[in-house]
């Protein structure tokens, strides 16, 4: 019993089903070739298959010589059927066999027993192995048409199987009546051995072919044996028929295949049965699916189950989103996987054919080179593939590959299923599709409303997020740093050279801090010029310092587009977790207090320090406080001199503007002036220091001390078209003459870019007012501000002379600015001259004038005026 088909194709490996030796050997079909990888597994399995042809000569010879070694031995009893009748029986219990299948198993139930049971009482051992060899090459080499190889292996097995049968039944009966009792027992158990030694040679034959073990599930084995002894009980009732009434043998015979019928209708009404149940699970579990991965786990598993196949796979066709097909597919795991599938091309046979909605069933609907490479693709024997078709089109196909657990192929039944299971599956996979778009579009969505939209950082929303979730996790004690960063001057860019270069260079920025910042960390742009930088995974405040200072650092190079170079520096204030706040908005706050101060300081970061909080969170007060301070004069202005380095006389002074705040008390220009600029003060406040400034000097001159003033000016000044004439006015309006007036502008980018400035400077020189350039060596392409602006002065910054004695490169840099000026004809001033020596070294390399704290510092009016007394004023006129 439990007649396994050999020949069932499969691809594990070597491309041989563990229930069957492969159709490519002994089935109907040929191997699908893929590739010279498969063709080398192809090769393997043939030279793994090559024992199987000596089991079946082993088998063949063995038989032949116990068939011819028992022709002298008779039947135990007469009155058998003749032997055609035999032969039709053997051909009729094999061709009417019910296939039983259990999970991912089945076997065939017929009634090969019962003539077998006839055969053991009234047949002889050589004659009875003729006659089921005859029923059995009638059905599986005229009916079936097996090939030779396959044929020959059935053939042998079914011999060995009967003589083995013979031998153990004519063992236990001994000599007594072979219609006994006795022989009642010794019929079940000759058909149990016998059955048993069919799976075994069947079990050997796998695994020859795969190398390795099979093994039945025991609900089969059980109705297997269950099967036989029925099958044995049944022969015997026949047998006793035909002894005692062979009438009543045929009514035997017709209740035998009644039941069997019955079983097979049966059969065919609970797999129908089953199918439908499935069929009703698959539309229920799939139905709630929304997301892609759950909907084709749900398709593959169930078509799987459904249409009994080895593997299922699901082909998405490409699209606008997809350059190439995509395969979808289950792995040993159960998980859905995907991969490209370059080879399915869609304007070609067969995939064009399924594009149009056609169904195919493989290889029966193709010719052979486009079975096998379509087979080979797929890794199969057999495939059935229907299109996945919706309303907007054929958007691909489910594949059904290799039916397991029978040796037949895909049923015409199982071929409606799978269009069954298409068409559900379509709409479900089209669904799925719909639902990925909007859950797409809403984290794309939800992506830009949580990110800044010109660099692609997160923003200020994201920030504030990520900051309470680090706090969060960090626990009471955990630390965790808060740092806010603003630019320095960024506003002058924008207003120079405007927006487009701005969000250039903020889109440089953040893709600078971006790619230099740990891991762990998170960059936002806040707003505007202001950044912040989340710092987690951090041991003490000393390292986040260390992390400042390399944030910082990386303003030290330029930042480069469109050819150009931009030099921009940068103030941060960082705020610790705990030790300075533990909520996201105290510690933002506290950051933001110690940006401020590290700006005002100009020392680049700044550590959130309580003592800060007396004076900045003022900081927005004194913005309404500036307006009525420049109206109320409270603002002073203080006088730095300047001297001619080789006759120490006093040349002129620097003026500075300082504010005496009625309730703060005096406060420096670091404080307020990027406050007059946000607050569109700069210029108010810069007339105002010029009308101070040149008031002075029209005293000082009234008094015999002809020097001159200098005023810084921002860049917002230049750009303001009534500049120059509110400076000739002024000149008129103090009596002072205009070369008596040195105008400073830092050197940056920002003038040069911009032709207004450019315009508005060379207006202030053509009034005889002296340009000079601040700050000279620090800012942006020094030698292009001395070709293209009307410059008669250069002042040499004081970091340079600061350390020109103790850092030889400073002091060649001031050399070769000294050099270069008196080349050019313009007057070089050093600025931060503090002790003797840096003043002797000056004057040895040939510097003009020179400023700083060894002269002076900043004073009132009235205290530059006694200062004047006491230094001799130069008597060469500018």
């Amino acid at each position: 019993m439990d007649r396994r088909i050999v020949g069932r194709p499969s691809l594990d490996g070597c491309w041989v089903d563990r229930w069957s030796l492969g159709l490519c050997i002994l089935g109907r079909r040929r191997c699908p070739r893929r590739s010279d990888s498969s063709v080398i597994k192809v090769q393997r399995a043939e030279r793994r298959l090559l024992p199987i042809y000596g089991l079946t000569a082993l088998l063949a010879i063995v038989s032949a010589i116990a068939v011819l070694a028992t022709l002298h031995v008779t039947a135990l009893a007469d009155g058998g059927p003749p032997w055609w009748l035999m032969a039709a029986a053997f051909f009729a219990a094999e061709a009417t066999g019910v296939h039983v299948e259990f999970r991912r198993e089945s076997m065939t139930l017929c009634l090969t027993e019962i003539p077998l049971v006839l055969g053991l009482v009234f047949v002889g051992p050589a004659l009875l192995v003729a006659e089921r060899l005859l029923g059995t090459f009638l059905l599986l080499g005229v009916v079936e048409k097996q090939r030779p190889v396959k044929l020959l292996f059935n053939l042998a097995r079914s011999a060995a199987e009967t003589l083995i049968a013979v031998a153990v039944f004519r063992v236990l009966v001994g000599g007594s009546d072979p219609l006994a009792i006795r022989a009642w027992a010794a019929v079940a158990v000759a058909m149990l051995v016998s059955d048993q030694f069919s799976d075994f040679v069947v079990k050997l034959a796998i695994r020859i072919a795969e190398g390795g073990g099979v093994e039945d599930a025991s609900v089969m084995r059980v109705i297997s044996r269950m099967t036989v002894l029925v099958n044995s009980a049944l022969g015997l009732l026949l047998v006793f028929a035909v002894t005692t009434r062979p009438s009543i043998a045929a009514l035997v015979t017709l209740v035998a295949f009644g039941v069997f019928w019955g079983m097979r209708g049966y059969a065919l009404l609970n797999d129908r049965s089953r199918t439908l149940e499935h069929l009703f699970e698959f539309t229920s579990e799939i139905g709630p699916a929304v997301d892609l991965n759950s909907i084709a786990s749900v398709i593959l598993r169930r078509t799987e189950n459904l249409l009994r196949a080895d593997r299922a796979q699901i082909v998405i066709f490409p699209d606008k989103s997809n350059v190439a097909a995509v395969r979808v597919h289950m792995d040993s795991k159960g998980n859905v996987t995907t991969s490209q599938a370059p080879e399915i091309d869609i304007d070609s046979e067969p995939w064009r054919s399924v594009f149009e909605g056609n169904a195919l069933r493989l290889p029966a609907d193709m010719p052979a080179s486009g079975t096998y490479r379509v087979l080979a693709d797929l890794e199969a024997a057999e495939a059935l593939i229907h299109p996945l078709a919706t309303t907007s089109g054929v958007i691909g196909a489910l594949i059904a590959v290799d039916r397991s657990g029978q040796g037949s192929s895909f049923l015409e039944d199982e071929a409606r299923l799978l269009e069954t299971i298409a068409q559900h599956a379509a709409g479900a996979i089209e669904k799925g599709r719909l639902v990925d778009l909007l859950r797409s579009e809403l984290d794309e969505k939800r992506h830009r409303s949580l990110h800044d939209g010109l660099t692609g950082l997160p923003n200020r929303i994201y920030f504030e997020e990520r900051v309470s979730e680090r706090l969060a996790e960090a626990g009471p004690n955990g630390h965790v740093s808060v740092m806010l960063m603003d630019l320095n001057r960024f506003k002058d860019v924008n207003d120079t050279l405007g927006h487009g270069v701005g969000d250039h260079l903020l889109q440089a920025i953040a893709n600078r801090l971006a790619n230099n910042s740990r891991g762990t960390d998170l960059v936002a742009r806040l707003g505007g010029d202001e950044f912040g930088i989340l710092v987690s995974s951090i041991a003490s405040e000393e390292e986040a310092v260390s992390i400042a200072q390399r944030i910082i650092a990386l303003f030290d190079l330029p930042f480069e587009f469109d050819g150009r170079s931009f030099s921009i520096g940068a103030s941060l204030g960082i705020a610790m977790h705990p030790l300075h706040g533990h909520s996201p908005d105290i510690l933002l706050q506290r950051a933001d207090v110690a940006m401020y101060v590290a700006k005002v300081a100009g020392q680049g970061w700044s550590v959130y320090n309580p003592e800060f909080d007396r004076n900045s969170p003022q900081r927005l007060l004194l913005g309404g406080d500036l307006a009525r301070a420049i109206e109320d004069d409270e603002l002073v202005v203080h006088y730095q001199a300047i001297l001619d380095v080789e006759t120490q006389t006093l040349v002129g002074a620097e003026a500075l503007v300082r504010w005496q705040h009625p309730v703060r008390g005096l406060i420096g220009p670091d404080a307020f002036i990027d406050l007059a600029e946000e607050r569109n003060l700069a210029g108010p406040l810069a007339r105002f220091v010029l009308r101070r400034a040149l008031m002075e000097c029209a005293d000082w001159r009234a008094n015999g001390r002809m020097i001159g003033v200098a005023v810084n000016c921002s860049v917002s000044n230049l750009l303001d078209s009534s500049f120059a004439d509110d400076i000739s006015t002024l000149l008129s309006i103090c009596d002072v003459p205009a070369a008596a007036l040195t105008i400073e502008v830092t050197e940056s980018m920002q003038v040069l870019e911009n032709p207004r400035a450019v315009e508005t400077l060379e207006r202030i020189h053509n009034l005889g007012v002296k340009v000079a350039v601040d700050d000279f060596g620090t800012g942006y392409s020094s030698l292009a501000y001395l070709r293209r602006l009307p410059i008669d002065q250069v002042k040499i910054d004081r970091s340079f002379v600061q350390q020109m004695l103790t850092h030889t490169d400073d002091a060649a840099i001031v050399g070769a600015i000294v050099e270069l000026c008196r080349s050019l004809g313009m007057r070089v001033v050093a600025e931060g001259v503090e002790t003797e020596e840096v003043w002797s070294a000056l004057r040895a390399m040939g510097c003009d004038r020179a400023q700083g704290y060894w002269v002076s510092r900043p004073v009132s009016a009235t205290a530059f005026v006694e200062l004047s007394e006491r230094i001799p004023v130069s008597i060469l006129l500018d």
